[in-house]
């Protein structure tokens, strides 16, 4: 098949589906689906081409079905017969769907449907013209990411963000991912593709590599510096203390701290497994360090901030106890005292209580059963990271394992010998306390 027309082309990938209507913004895309094998759908396809020369403003493109590439496409457009035409606006909109219809009810929608394309069009390019130039005369600098400053939902944004940041300046922000029109016509509005984008004064700067490059060069700092746009220090040592829920104020960064203190509070930090947002106060100026010396009322660095609140980690501070749960990354430590906790009673043994796989872990589990106990349990044999770690964890080298309320009882013989003397009962009893 001939494809040099511009407007006429196949599709071979959902990917080249979905860039059609990016590049093809303003224009009526109509799609046929057909088969190799059917031979009305494939004439369809020389009616397309035909209608491509006569209508080029529109674009006319063809699937084949059977092509393994784009059967997610068929199925998300429920093709279920061939050939099936779908009409499309620049914003992805499905306006119409022909199944099996006659070249000439084909030809004169795409007339009526291109007409009407062209006409809505231009009530939604006045529409949204307005709705993004409101949004651009709100600040002097206006950055659209995906996400927000504080949650970026993609590198670029993040990275966007950052730069700024270090240059101190303020912005005003747009959330893509929040607006599906000013998403889809602000590329139009702008001849501009990609996010994020910066706007300066109601005008284009460019995308993150534009910008990048124009920091680089100093270029950006000047076009900025005469907009009275510059972050005071407190704005900024606000900002940094409210970044997260657990922020350090460090010489240096996690993963080249420049003090001896710092090496200690990043160690504590990754022994424990909590999630932190860090900001080097060595690369602050002078105004920003008193204004978090002031805000935070203290005189030296580094520290540990929760909440907007200054924590101190002397010797003996349960760190739990200081930090929201929220903020542990599960670290083996802590899934082992998750685990060894679950139940008042737990039992760590090779199988289940119903099926145990080793003479040890069934002896244990007769025992317990005798004294009418409600125990939890969990199988070493599932997961080697935990029967690995346990025994350096509980400096019990066999399985199995029991533990009363957090504290390791023994393995079988231990078990066997508590039992033997009543014993065990009392500590038993110790899980109704």
């Amino acid at each position: 098949m001939d494809t040099e027309i511009s407007n006429f082309k196949e599709f071979k990938t959902e990917e080249e589906f979905n860039q059609a209507f990016p590049n093809n913004f303003e224009r009526l895309i109509v799609v046929l689906f057909y088969a190799d094998w059917h031979e009305q759908s494939k004439y369809i396809v020389s009616v397309f081409k035909s209608r491509s020369k006569a209508h080029p403003d529109s674009v006319f493109a063809y699937v084949n079905t059977e092509n393994p590439e784009i059967r997610k496409l068929v199925q998300k457009y429920s093709v279920e017969v061939v050939p099936t035409i779908l009409f499309f606006n620049g914003s992805k909109e499905l306006l119409l769907r022909l199944e099996n219809e006659s070249p000439q009810k084909l030809t004169d929608k795409i007339a009526e449907y291109e007409k009407a394309n062209k006409v809505s069009f231009e009530l939604k390019r006045l529409e949204m013209s307005e709705k993004i130039e409101k949004i651009l005369a709100t600040f002097p600098l206006v950055i659209f990411i995906k996400g927000t400053p504080d949650t970026p939902k993609c590198d670029y944004s993040a990275t966007l963000v950052s730069k700024l940041r270090e240059l101190k300046v303020r912005f005003a922000h747009f959330d893509v991912l929040a607006d599906e029109d000013i998403r889809n016509w602000l590329r139009h509005y702008a001849k501009w593709n990609t996010y994020p984008q910066v706007w300066l004064n109601q005008k284009f700067v460019g995308g993150i590599d534009t910008t990048i490059a124009l920091i680089k060069e100093g270029k950006f700092q000047e076009l900025v510096k005469e907009l009275d746009i510059k972050e005071d220090p407190f704005t900024t040592a606000n900002r940094i203390i409210g970044s997260g829920v657990v922020v350090t104020l460090l010489e240096g960064t996690p993963g080249a701290p420049k003090s001896e203190n710092s090496i200690k509070l990043v160690e504590v930090l990754k022994a424990e497994g909590v999630k932190y947002r860090s900001f080097d106060v060595s690369t602050a100026d002078t105004e920003l360090i008193n204004a978090l010396k002031t805000l935070l009322k203290i005189e030296n660095f580094p520290q540990l901030i929760v909440n907007k609140q200054v924590v101190n980690l002397n010797e003996g501070s349960k760190i739990d106890e200081l930090i929201p749960s929220s903020e542990f990354v599960l670290t083996i430590r802590r899934k082992l005292d998750a685990l060894i906790n679950q139940k008042p009673v737990m039992l760590f043994m090779k199988g289940i209580p119903s099926d145990p796989e080793c003479g040890f872990s069934k002896k244990v589990v007769d025992i317990l059963k005798k004294y009418d106990v409600e125990f939890g349990h969990f199988n070493i044999l599932t997961d080697a990271e935990v029967r690995d770690n346990l025994k350096d964890h509980s400096n019990w080298r066999t399985f199995p394992q029991l533990y009363v309320k957090g504290k390791l009882v023994g393995g079988s013989d231990i078990i066997e010998q508590l039992d033997e003397m009543g014993e065990l009962k009392e500590v038993l009893e110790q899980y109704r306390v």
